[in-house]
């Protein structure tokens, strides 16, 4: 059931079809639909073992015998990607200087004088299993389609080095970096080379990643970012299917956008990932400070308490890495609330500071659009607090909070509870209606200072849920319904 396409290319992939900068990386991207590998949704012909694996690899050939036909045998492989998935990455860089070096190979192995410039680049393409023809009898058209990218180096005047020369010494030498972000830059993060050139001609790239966020400033009643492809080797907004079953969980697509809340009224965020095909897979999770309660949840032991840590994974909606269903590598499709719609209810438990809002791929379809964009939207929830400055102790009080933001907190339960000595008399209404502004009001008894926590537990949305389709089935291991606490400092005396 093995077959095998050994496919000639243009010669002109060497100079990268002449690129006015010599470093350069060329990528050939191989792609096909999903449903192939899985078409029953059970994640193979059983679990962890796909219908087709496919690997492609990039060969240097000569045309050593002189007949005209570049053979496997005449062939070098320089790069290759062999993975349980249904795209394949072939990088190769500056490949003229991967031609030269098989070159100088071949004539001192071969006695065959050579040259780069007889170098013909070679594809090949295998089908290394295929359960339609092994286990079904089946046969089974496989539509490949095949992209090559350009990837190479240009001059930014966005970045300043200063000095621009200095001596190296022992001690080392210490330079000014100053980066300018245009203002229309969009959030995610941006990776540069600085390059450090000596007198000798000799060089050293300094890889520089730059973060930008999205900043939730008072009145934003959305942030929208994505939707569209880059032009960059690394694209903020598109992924194009890096997963692997047969390898470790964190193989696949992740992309990571910084969020900061200006408004000191937000107390909680929805966040929303949204993409074209159902058959396509995307988690999101947002990191940030907070409790970490999806630590303490999966991994703690008993009588473990949360604690309010930066770096907490605060929300999520995340694909289960179930070990049992087959190998390592395999992360199975968890499509909700649908097949395209990824969205979380994040608590914010400060302004000022960076959130993250990270986006993973773990299977893809390719079978339309590669890569496949991808829409982030995010929507503040403020809640506006009108309370006393200070209470009688022992006596009545009141606290009045407005909530906005989003119909998904309709219907959703709230509660009090008192952080003082003294109790909560009433709250109303004990479960939201349904619209995006709601009011609630609390009285409560304090009779020493502490904070007032006013909760709600949502219906409609979950902070955190982890799950996985199989056959058409969904199964749910986790689910925390959306949540919100907002603390009020109360003061009694």
């Amino acid at each position: 059931d093995e077959v095998r396409f050994i496919i000639p290319m243009d010669r002109r992939f060497f100079p990268g079809l002449d690129l006015p900068i010599p470093e350069y990386v060329n990528e050939i991207i191989i792609s096909f639909p999903y449903e192939l590998i899985d078409p029953q949704g059970t994640y193979g012909i059983a679990p962890g073992l796909p219908f087709l694996i496919v690997g492609a690899e990039f060969h240097v050939g000569f045309d050593i015998d002189g007949d005209g036909v570049i053979s496997l045998a005449e062939t070098a492989r320089v790069q290759y990607d062999i993975r349980y998935a249904n795209t394949l990455h072939l990088e190769i860089g500056m490949p003229e200087v991967q031609a030269e070096e098989v070159a100088a190979w071949v004539s001192e192995r071969t006695g065959v004088e050579v040259s780069p410039e007889e170098a013909v680049p070679v594809l090949d393409l295998r089908v290394f299993f295929n359960a339609y023809a092994r286990f079904l009898g089946q046969e089974v058209v496989v539509p490949f389609k095949m992209m090559i990218a350009y990837h190479h180096r240009v001059p930014l005047d966005t970045i300043t080095v200063e000095p621009s020369q200095a001596t190296v010494t022992p001690e080392g030498v210490e330079l000014d970096v100053t980066v300018r972000v245009p203002e229309d830059t969009g959030p995610g993060v941006y990776q540069y080379y600085i390059e450090l050139q000596f007198a000798d001609g000799s060089k050293i790239l300094v890889p520089v990643a730059v973060p930008v966020a999205a900043v939730v400033g008072e009145g934003d009643a959305r942030v929208v970012f994505g939707g569209f492809v880059e032009d960059r080797p690394y694209t903020q907004y598109a992924v194009s299917g890096k997963f692997d079953w047969s390898w470790r969980y964190e193989s696949g697509d992740w992309r990571t956008f910084p969020v900061v809340f200006e408004d000191p009224d937000v107390v909680a965020a929805v966040v929303s990932v949204e993409w074209s095909s159902p058959v396509t897979s995307i988690d999101v999770a947002v990191g940030g400070l907070g409790e970490n309660l999806l630590a303490v949840a999966i991994h703690g032991v008993p009588g473990d308490e949360p604690a309010l840590l930066y770096g907490s994974v605060v929300a999520g909606k995340l694909a289960y890495h179930a070990g049992f269903l087959g190998r390592s590598g395999l992360v199975p499709a968890f499509s909700t609330p649908s097949a395209t719609k990824a969205v979380v209810l994040a608590p914010i438990a400060a302004s000022g500071v960076p959130y993250w809002v990270v986006v993973r791929n773990s299977i893809l379809d390719a079978s339309a659009e590669f890569p496949e964009t991808f829409t982030v939207e995010i929507r503040p929830i403020r809640a506006y607090v009108e309370a006393p400055e200070s209470v009688e102790p022992g006596s009545l009080a009141r606290v009045t909070v407005t909530i906005e933001g989003s119909t998904l907190l309709s219907r959703s339960y709230v509660a009090a509870m008192a952080g003082f000595d003294g109790e909560v008399v009433s709250v109303s209404p004990e479960r939201l209606g349904f619209g995006r502004s709601f009011i609630i009001t609390v009285d409560f008894v304090a009779r020493s200072s502490g904070t007032l926590y006013i909760i709600l537990q949502a219906d409609l949305v979950n902070t955190y849920v982890i799950g996985y389709n199989f056959a058409g089935f969904e199964f749910r291991l986790l689910q925390v319904p959306g949540f919100i606490v907002i603390p009020i400092p109360v003061n009694a005396g």
